[in-house]
């Protein structure tokens, strides 16, 4: 796998020394360290922000919550509980590093829960808005451009392991949306990969991400119910570990029903501007 971190380089500072008395020429005032990212504080356990010029926005998550984000709301939660086939044996989804697979209402209820806990309002995104952080001002298909044989380098997809063991013949997916070797099968810890030009994880890949949008295209359901009715039927933005290059693009939505429990949906927050 292609590491993202570059490493500091190391820079030696001379010291000045008269030879006629013991004066030393004082050291150049320390630039100051570089600002810490934000986070939200949940209980205890932080959640990475990263500041997004999005009206209505002042972060967004660095990547998708984790599995040990996720415990801080709901103690018992564990991502493997939505396998779905024999096929998926030997596979974990739960390391605390592993994003969290959620349904729409359970994503919904830790944004109103970390809201409480931290004082900020933080929600899910827009279908809008998920577009915009996800692009990071690009305008190509990806936000690593517009190669799609360069999907394996910047995320985790449907990779020839995970084509062969779990997508080959599965009607469910297209057969020919495939990509390179990423190095894994399943989810993979969040941040394994390249950030966009905003410097968030994930965006396309690994799990498709919950927005608040209802989708009202074709196969839309309960239109006319309120929003704690599962069968409410809500837009997933990115892609995930089983969908090729075509449905990570960037401007590529699909849609599920807000109650259903699907081993490759997960979730990403925004926090809006702090009141003055």
């Amino acid at each position: 796998m292609i590491s993202w971190k570059k490493r500091a380089a190391l820079v030696a500072i001379p010291v000045l020394v008269a030879f006629a008395s013991s004066w030393t020429e004082p050291p150049e005032p320390e630039s100051p360290p570089p600002k810490a990212a934000p986070a939200l504080d949940l209980s205890g356990v932080p959640l990475r922000l990263a500041a997004v010029p999005v009206d209505g926005i002042a972060h967004a998550g660095v990547t998708e919550v984790t599995n040990r984000q996720f415990r801080r709301f709901r103690r018992e939660h564990t991502s493997n509980r939505y396998q779905r086939r024999e096929l998926y044996a030997g596979l974990d989804f739960d390391a605390d590093d592993q994003p969290a697979v959620a349904t729409w209402l359970e994503a919904r209820d830790f944004c109103a829960w970390a809201s409480a806990v931290t004082g900020r309002t933080v929600r899910l995104p827009t279908e809008v808005e998920w577009e915009a952080i996800a692009r990071a001002g690009t305008t190509s298909a990806w936000s690593w451009g517009d190669d799609p044989a360069d999907a394996h380098r910047h995320a985790n997809g449907n990779d020839p392991t995970t084509f062969e063991r779990l997508v080959k013949g599965d009607p469910a997916y297209p057969q020919d949306d495939r990509m390179g070797d990423d190095g894994f099968v399943g989810t993979a810890p969040v941040g394994s990969f390249p950030p966009n030009p905003w410097g968030l994880h994930d965006v396309h890949g690994n799990v498709a991400e919950w927005t608040s949008t209802r989708w009202t295209g074709d196969g839309a359901m309960a239109l006319d119910e309120g929003d704690d009715h599962p069968a409410v039927t809500r837009v997933h933005r990115g892609g995930a570990w089983n969908n090729g290059p075509r449905l990570m693009r960037s401007d590529a939505h699909n849609f599920c029903n807000a109650g259903n429990h699907y081993d490759a949906l997960g979730f990403r927050v925004v926090v809006e501007a702090a009141g003055p």
